[in-house]
């Protein structure tokens, strides 16, 4: 889900801004760490041996989770501000965006 789109659905106010902009700062900077990460991996592809693949998918999986330590964090600050109505909205955004990511691999 796209960082504008989750601002627009939490009906974010005033005087949540400054909570939703750290979330956010967070979400890019974990973007960026991951884009960065797989076009490594996707430079490397033809070439990579199978040891090479999995320390490539390991690198991805520490990001993955070093961004979500950094995350939860911030993100507990912006949702314990929200009303009940934009908890439910968050809580439908975020239970959809894993929802599709179970169902997006094969």
């Amino acid at each position: 889900m796209r960082i504008k789109e989750l601002h627009s659905k939490l009906h974010i106010s005033a005087a949540q801004e400054d909570q939703w902009g750290a979330t956010a700062k967070a979400m890019r900077e974990n973007a960026q760490s991951m884009d960065a990460l797989i076009k490594e991996r996707d430079a490397n592809s033809k070439t990579m041996t199978a040891v090479g693949d999995l320390i490539s998918y390991e690198k991805l999986a520490v990001a993955h989770e070093e961004g979500l330590k950094k995350l939860i964090p911030i993100f507990q600050v912006l949702y314990d501000s929200l009303s009940d109505d934009q908890k439910k909205s968050a809580d439908d955004a975020f239970r959809s965006h894993g929802s599709h990511h179970r169902h997006s691999k094969g």
